[in-house]
């Protein structure tokens, strides 16, 4: 056979090729719409719907392809004509093989210029791509909940004679398509003569190359991020878990890595449990086996972010249960800084050793985009006793005792404890790891292991500076405030005898009396330390602690422009004027009872508000301002407001006060009109907080006049003024329970129960997180201290730190 007939064929296959794709997408995007469109299952918009989902945009590309078609035809014609000087027949045919092939009008024919004019157009492949996983599971899932519909598409396959392709194949046939150009197109190559037409042709199927690599790749990214999303549509968390965090699969950055069955041990049961384990690049969840693909997905097991996860093959006393009958070998999953920790049991050694390479890579990974310019320093060490709570006024640095740092940092651990880990330490190199697992198995044994339940969080409670209120009119008692004795429909909400001091008036000591500027240089640096077994103490940068109170105080602040000293013990909220020249403090009871309460200096004033205790329902919220006159220092009450929920942080700005409740409640101190400060009509918002009923709001935090970080258990993100989220693409993934938050130096400082994380407040990033037990911020102060009881520690940041992880 000659090269010319070989090359007339290989056209001819490239003709014939276009037709039959032609034709299957007319048979499934014109005449299985038109069958959608008439079945009588669907209103009608959801018969469009149906059908945007599923076609995507396959009529611009058979319109395209149609335009190929008509200029092959046309070039066809062409040299028909100029060979039989007739017009053929049936001009929907090749028409050329029936052409003597050694005529050399032959040789003029090529389909380069009609492929190079039309290139461009195959990015539609791009879009449709990009909808195609949707799309199959959109149809897929509709065939599964409706079975007349799913009957429906059988017959109609049936009828057309390709019910053996089934929908799979109209789905996938333009991808296949595209691969099938550059085959095609070599053929022709193979048997061209002319070496211009040649070099033409190659040239061709590169660029058919590169839009195939393309695509593929857009199909690839695209399928993965639907698969992950569809997963996270279907995950629920079981209503016992504790630590409910946005997984985050909707962003772009995420991946799965492994999915299979698992036998599992957890501590929440003593039975082995087969789950479904999910291995993704930064978490890993245990869950219930779905019974079908389009089944919830609930989550059993606390989730074990990859950033303090630890993976050992063997156990170091966690579990000290025999192996299951049938399993040889086993997987030690454990949280660094939380009571979690799961035992995986495998029939081989070898599925071991799969799923530990996964998630070990993937734990060295996550933690390899960590910071190593970040680090925890000791600025103040022991004191006498357990600090409970600590505050510090100003910004001078905590001068350090001489005590040294290793009866600071010593451990008394059991013996029996250590012989047990011992005899498995071979796959433990980090201390931490090991002083970790220590401290679990000792509560194990103690059975003193213990879930820390939500409520805790109220003794850890974040006290923040606000704007500047421009209006401090309204916060007068002569705005709108309810006079006692009245009926109101707000007041008649509470009962008529109260327990807290409507006006508190401390004389003003003339300020001849005092070196006011040497008082104002030693308050700066002040630090008041409340001890666990009683006793507040105050030390100043010059001097040792000095004793002011014997009492047992749960939270204590001072204002130092006022000299006043703030206490609550017993469910009693103190204040009390505190002269440093002085050697006794003068205090008076405020509030009988009293949950807990905030402290929050302005331009306009400063202002203390008490929570009631949980107990009360619903729950009060009571305003105080404090003044300042040429005979007194005064504290009057203001306003008296109700919330449902209990309040776990509080943020005074303009003439609004907002709470961190379930929600977050801005409440406007003259109307009392209490709303949502989030706008929930926003799409991404909803899609954030699907499935994360427990979400409770914990903190808001002023980042500048218009914008606010708001923090709830399960996530934190940006927000304008008008509650809607400023930046969709940064969301804040707690890697652990969160009890409290502060914002210093560009960052987001999360405190866990055993575990500090810092998040850059740019990106939402997370870029250090250490295993530390116990440590709670230092209130007052807007630097980063911390204190753990017995030791106050500062997070230190170089200053090329914060460029490495911006945008």
């Amino acid at each position: 056979m000659s090269k010319t007939k070989k090359r007339i064929e290989a056209l001819s296959e490239l003709f014939e090729s276009e037709k039959s794709y032609i034709k299957d997408l007319q048979l499934w995007e014109r005449s299985f719409r038109m069958w959608i469109l008439g079945c009588p299952l669907f209103e009608l918009k959801i018969k469009y719907e149906i059908c945007d989902r599923v076609f995507v945009n396959m009529e611009r590309i058979r319109l395209h392809h149609q335009s190929i078609l008509e200029d092959m035809k046309k070039q066809n014609l062409e040299i028909y004509s100029q060979i039989s000087q007739r017009i053929p027949d049936d001009d929907n045919s090749f028409v050329l093989d029936t052409v003597d092939h050694d005529n050399k009008t032959l040789a003029k024919l090529e389909y380069i210029s009609v492929y190079e004019n039309k290139l461009d157009g195959f990015k539609l492949y791009l879009e449709y791509v990009r909808g195609l996983s949707k799309a199959q599971f959109d149809l897929e899932r509709l065939m599964e909940y409706y079975p007349e519909f799913a009957s429906g598409v059988k017959d109609f396959l049936k009828s057309h004679g390709v019910d053996s392709l089934g929908i799979e194949h109209f789905l996938y046939r333009p991808s296949q398509k595209l691969a099938r150009y550059p085959l095609l197109l070599n053929a022709v190559v193979k048997n061209e003569e002319d070496d211009g037409f040649r070099k033409m042709y190659l040239g061709l199927i590169e660029g058919f190359k590169v839009i195939t690599k393309s695509v593929d790749h857009e199909f690839n990214v695209f399928s993965m991020q639907f698969t992950i999303y569809r997963l996270g549509a279907r995950f629920r968390y079981k209503k016992s878990i504790r630590n409910q965090q946005c997984l985050g699969l909707f962003q772009i950055s995420r991946s799965l890595l492994k999915e299979g069955d698992v036998l599992v041990r957890s501590l929440i049961s003593e039975k082995h449990v087969e789950y479904r384990m999910f291995v993704f690049d930064h978490v890993v969840l245990a869950c219930n086996i779905p019974q079908d693909r389009f089944d919830e997905i609930c989550i059993c097991e606390e989730p074990m972010p990859m950033t303090r996860l630890k993976v050992l093959r063997k156990d170091p006393g966690v579990f000290p249960d025999a192996m299951p009958v049938g399993m040889c070998s086993s997987l030690l999953l454990f949280v660094m800084g939380g009571e979690v920790a799961l035992k995986l049991y495998f029939k081989d050694s070898g599925e071991r050793d799969v799923y530990y390479s996964i998630i070990q890579k993937a734990v060295l990974k996550a933690n390899s985009k960590l910071s190593k310019s970040i680090s925890i320093d000791v600025l103040c060490l022991k004191n006498a006793g357990q600090m409970k709570y600590v505050w510090k006024s100003g910004h001078n640095t905590l001068v350090n005792d001489t005590d040294s740092n290793e009866d600071v940092m010593s451990e008394n651990n059991e013996d029996s404890v250590s012989e047990v880990y011992s005899m498995y330490s071979e796959d433990i190199h980090d201390p931490e790891v090991e002083e970790a697992i220590l401290d679990f198995i000792k509560k194990r044994e103690s059975s003193t292991l213990k879930r820390i339940s939500n409520d805790d969080r109220s003794q850890f409670a974040v006290d923040l500076t606000s704007e500047s209120m421009d209006n401090q009119e309204s916060l007068d008692t002569k705005s709108g405030v309810v006079k006692y004795g009245t009926m109101s429909g707000w007041r008649m909400m509470f009962s008529r005898t109260e327990c807290f001091t409507r006006h508190v008036e401390f004389p003003l000591i003339a300020a001849s009396t005092k070196d006011m500027k040497n008082v104002d240089s030693k308050q700066e640096g002040m630090c008041i330390f409340a001890m666990e077994n009683g006793g507040v103490y105050y030390r100043l940068s010059d001097v040792k602690p000095r004793k002011i109170l014997d009492r047992i105080v749960d939270k204590v602040v001072y204002d130092s422009m006022y000299e006043i000293l703030m206490y609550t013990s017993e469910s009693v909220l103190y204040v009390a004027h505190f002269d440093l020249e002085s050697p006794c403090i003068e205090e008076v009871v405020l509030s009988k009872d009293v949950g807990s309460f905030f402290y929050s200096s302005t331009s306009g004033g400063s202002y203390i508000v008490l929570i009631s205790p949980e107990s009360s329902q619903p729950t009060s919220v009571f305003l105080f301002l404090i003044g300042m006159s040429k005979e007194s220092i005064d504290i009057r009450f203001l306003k008296r407001m109700c919330v449902g929920f209990r309040v776990s942080s509080v943020l005074l700005c303009s003439e609004r006060i907002v709470l961190a409740c379930k929600d977050f409640e801005m409440i406007d101190m003259d109307t009392l009109r209490a709303e949502n400060v989030l706008n929930m009509q926003d799409p991404f918002l909803l899609i954030l907080f699907n499935r994360l009923e427990a979400a409770i709001a914990i903190s808001i935090l002023p980042i500048s006049q218009h914008s606010f970080l708001v923090c709830f258990s399960s996530m934190g993100f940006v927000i304008h003024e008008d509650g809607r989220p400023k930046r969709t693409g940064v969301v804040f993934l707690w890697d652990c329970e969160p009890v409290e938050f502060k914002l210093a130096k560009g960052h987001v400082i999360c405190l866990g129960h055993d575990c500090v994380s810092v998040f850059d407040l740019k990106t939402g990033v997370l870029i250090f997180t250490k295993y530390q037990k116990g440590l709670r911020f230092v209130a007052g102060s807007s630097e980063p201290l911390l204190h753990d009881g017995e030791c106050i520690y500062t997070l230190v940041f170089e200053e090329h730190q914060q460029s490495e992880h911006s945008v």
